[in-house]
């Protein structure tokens, strides 16, 4: 619907200025992460939309959690630039800002020079994907009223890696193998305290 716009008459010519209303545009993010090759959805990310300001700087107008579907959506109510980031990873995975800007006109055209655009999607929606956060694995070696045992040796292989604890020597009832990448492990007891028997993880 148009609005009414004043009409000015000048030397017999009519000058009719007829502006057309913003129309509010739906975008969207979507989170995901590789696993085995597959694109698997996310859900728990914490996205923020952004608009910049005359000064230059980009300031929140909106923040959004993504869904079942791995999907945060945001709404534009006017032309102007944005950024859209990531401030929270889910649970377990890293958090990777990206900070996609991109301009929307006062057509509603959207410029952005990312490739990360899903064309499929019934809205412009950008794609983000995260990895798995290194992790630590903490064993702790306990005789069955649950107190501590020392003298056990574990080794841990897994993601072309080698882990043997303890590496001095030194007799331990809590290992900790650290800064893991994620992936599959085998943990075995390689050497137990006097008078125990080994345990096959």
């Amino acid at each position: 619907m148009y609005k009414r716009q004043p009409v000015t008459l000048v030397e017999h010519t009519i000058t009719l200025e007829i502006t057309n209303p913003f129309t509010e545009i739906p975008v969207a993010i979507r989170k995901y992460t590789v696993q085995k090759e597959q694109q698997v959805l996310l859900a728990g990310a914490v996205f923020s939309l952004q608009q910049k300001t005359s000064g230059g700087e980009y300031q929140e107008i909106a923040s959004e959690t993504s869904d079942d579907v791995g999907m945060a959506e945001f709404t534009i109510l006017e032309p102007g630039a944005y950024r859209i980031s990531e401030t929270a990873g889910p649970l377990g995975y890293d958090t990777v800002a990206g900070d996609y800007e991109f301009v929307v006109g006062t057509d509603g055209k959207i410029q952005y020079l990312g490739e990360n655009v899903d064309g499929d999607a019934n809205c412009w929606t950008l794609t983000h994907g995260n990895q798995l956060k290194p992790f630590d694995l903490v064993v702790n070696k306990q005789d069955e009223q649950g107190q501590a045992l020392e003298g056990a040796k574990f080794r841990l292989s897994g993601n072309g890696r080698t882990v043997e604890l303890p590496e001095n020597g030194e007799a331990l009832a809590v290992f900790h193998f650290q800064v893991l990448t994620p992936g599959s492990y085998t943990l075995e007891e390689t050497g137990t305290p006097a008078g125990l028997s080994l345990i096959h993880i």
